[in-house]
């Protein structure tokens, strides 16, 4: 799928500002340069969220982790330009998902894992998609068994997944000979970078989310941009503390650590002293701390005179 004329492409590409990268093969430039490198890593308390120990991928096993996804997915029926929408906390499975959507040429549109079944059942009207993917639990919420209320078809990583939802998982071993060919057949379309890869929304001042298409070249214009005002280094170390389903999350850490061949650490929810805890044990080197957050800091002096 593209929203641009051949006329802009054109345009855009003959002044540099649009090339031939996608975001699979960022990785798999990283995978050459940086093998050993951490790609990304869960926040320390994934097991009190979600019962099972914190994922930590090096770009090998991020690659190798989306390829097994990818797989699941075709196996599936999952193909180019279908639009899955993913409703998934900050955790590693939602990365490989970018990556896996993107070997695949499928579009994803992330979701806020706050939105229940009015959100949810508007944005699959308005993307006429019944592909969904999600986890079973994330504290509270039953993620799950919420988007099989959808009438749609629900993957879901995470254990306990509830009868009707397909499992997904990044670790299972799956033979990717059948991803292998299928990308050599669609070559062409898989690896143009003016193709749609995120669906993302905004809800502005006015209420009801918006769609909001975003091509490979569209991101990696935005974050040649970020990584500038920023001052990133390659291999830093980068803290995410926002949903990555915006342009603050996705144009401000996931593509700029894989332009910069970084580490890509998660956070979510928003918890002050997980995040002073891992900015330290980390070696945090860049991140984002929102209002809310420093709010809560300014109010928690001991807290915060824990830690370096």
């Amino acid at each position: 799928m593209k929203t641009s004329s051949q006329e802009r492409i054109e345009n855009l590409t003959s002044k540099g500002w649009w090339g031939s990268d996608t975001l699979h093969g960022l990785l798999a430039k990283a995978v050459d340069t940086s093998p050993n490198v951490i790609a990304v890593a869960d926040q320390p308390n994934r097991q009190e969220l979600m019962g099972v120990e914190p994922i930590r991928l090096d770009y090998v096993g991020l690659d190798k982790a989306s390829d097994i996804v990818a797989q699941q997915l075709l196996n599936e029926g999952v193909k180019i330009n279908d639009i899955v929408i993913v409703q998934l906390p900050n955790i590693a499975e939602l990365v490989v998902t970018y990556y896996a959507a993107s070997k695949i040429g499928a579009i994803i549109s992330p979701v806020p894992i706050q939105f229940a079944h009015h959100e949810l059942a508007a944005i699959g009207d308005i993307l006429d998609s019944n592909l969904f993917i999600t986890t079973s639990t994330f504290r509270e919420y039953q993620l799950a068994a919420e988007a099989l209320t959808l009438d749609v078809n629900v993957f879901s990583f995470g254990h306990n997944v509830p009868e009707g939802a397909k499992q997904l998982s990044i670790s299972d071993n799956v033979d990717c000979s059948n991803l292998r060919k299928y990308q050599k057949l669609n070559d062409s379309q898989i690896n143009d970078a003016n193709n749609i890869i995120t669906i993302c929304w905004t809800s502005g001042t006015t209420g009801k989310p918006k769609g909001v298409p975003r091509s490979h070249n569209m991101w990696l214009a935005t974050t040649h941009v970020e990584i500038e005002a920023c001052d990133y280094q390659r291999g830093d170390n980068l803290l995410n503390p926002f949903p990555l389903v915006n342009m603050a999350a996705i144009g401000g850490f996931l593509f700029p650590s894989i332009l910069t061949a970084s580490s890509l650490f998660l956070h979510h929810p928003l918890d002050p002293k997980v995040y002073l805890q891992q900015l330290q044990e980390e070696k945090i080197t860049f991140t984002i701390a929102p209002p809310p957050l420093l709010n809560q800091l300014a109010k928690s002096e001991d807290m915060w005179n824990q830690f370096d």
